[in-house]
């Protein structure tokens, strides 16, 4: 049925926060946000600023895998339509430490959003702070949500 956040007047969709390490995987084909939505329902895509300008940066910079993968993503981004949150960070700020500082800047946001990630350090991170997070299950090829 997927994983739904109720209003007063009814059903909202779930809100998903894409991490870099994610939106790397459509350069091998995967769909990220239709393997998402299997496991969670029909939910709300975002990505902050800082992930963007850090996928623009692998991809003006580099030239093999990570420079195409990179490209890759940032028009997967587009093609969806994923909305992009702005937040004032530091320019050289990675992408982990502001998904990290934006949650817990905003607490009210905590329970609002899941985290899809691949990376296991920004995982454990989330999980201990009380966060959602949707992760990559490789050997089922489709994503898993862990509770904290």
């Amino acid at each position: 049925m997927g994983i739904y956040q109720g209003l007063d007047n009814g059903l909202r969709k779930c809100k998903v926060l894409l991490d870099s390490s994610v939106l790397l995987q459509v350069y091998d084909g995967v769909d990220v946000i239709s393997l998402i939505n299997d496991e969670l329902g029909d939910c709300e895509y975002y990505v902050l600023d800082c992930i963007l300008t850090e996928l623009s940066g692998i991809a003006g910079r580099s030239y093999g895998f990570r420079g195409r993968a990179a490209t890759l993503a940032l028009e997967y981004i587009r093609m969806y339509n994923v909305g992009v949150i702005s937040i004032s960070s530091h320019p050289k700020c990675s992408g982990d430490e502001s998904i990290v500082n934006f949650l817990i800047s905003r607490e009210d946001l905590r329970k609002e959003f899941i985290v899809a990630t691949n990376d296991d350090g920004l995982k454990k991170e989330l999980l201990r702070l009380g966060i959602k997070v949707v992760t990559w299950w490789a050997s089922k090829f489709k994503y898993v949500l862990l509770y904290p």
